[in-house]
């Protein structure tokens, strides 16, 4: 009876640990659209960090925030961080402060910002398709509206079978 009870807690124990990393530390997102393409397909699962510190957010970093905006919780690149000036030029062309360190994407949308402080100016890989900050009417993500920082994304490799599996990797390489 004993061990019994022993074992009782420790599953009740591993539960409350898996509830309180899940809560706070790390959540699992479902990719629904196109707009991150190629990096994210829909209906990719990816491991995402909770952001309690918006200092840790780079360029480059990919986020999920709620957007009052468009209602919804999505997920994009950042481009702009605080203080940044960042052009999105008609052929796709991007700059952040003068400089073009990201590569030229297809899309029709073009816009001009000034990232604010506590902001973030995102952007969809798959430019033609995403809804992003060219678009929105207040173009900057606020910081309280983060919800996490993607951690690791599956990448494809081949079964024995030779259909394509995911393999977990770090998100950024």
């Amino acid at each position: 009876m004993e061990s019994l009870l022993w074992a009782v807690a420790v599953v009740i124990a591993a539960l409350m640990v898996a509830l309180l990393v899940r809560s706070f530390l790390v959540f699992v997102v479902r990719i629904s659209s196109r707009s991150m393409l190629p990096a994210l397909r829909p209906g990719q699962r990816i491991l995402a960090m909770r952001v309690y510190n918006e200092n840790r957010i780079k360029r480059g970093d990919v986020i999920i925030f709620r957007s009052d905006e468009v209602d919804d919780t999505l997920i994009k690149r950042v481009i702009g961080i605080r203080g940044d000036t960042v052009r999105v030029y008609p052929d796709g062309t991007v700059s952040v402060n003068g400089e073009e360190p990201y590569v030229s994407n297809d899309g029709e949308a073009s816009a001009e910002c000034h990232v604010p402080d506590e902001g973030y100016f995102v952007l969809g890989d798959n430019r033609e398709e995403s809804r992003d900050s060219r678009h929105w009417r207040s173009p900057c993500v606020k910081a309280e509206s983060i919800i996490g920082k993607a951690i690791i994304i599956p990448k494809d490799r081949k079964n024995q079978k030779g259909e394509q599996e995911p393999e977990n990797r770090p998100f950024r390489d």
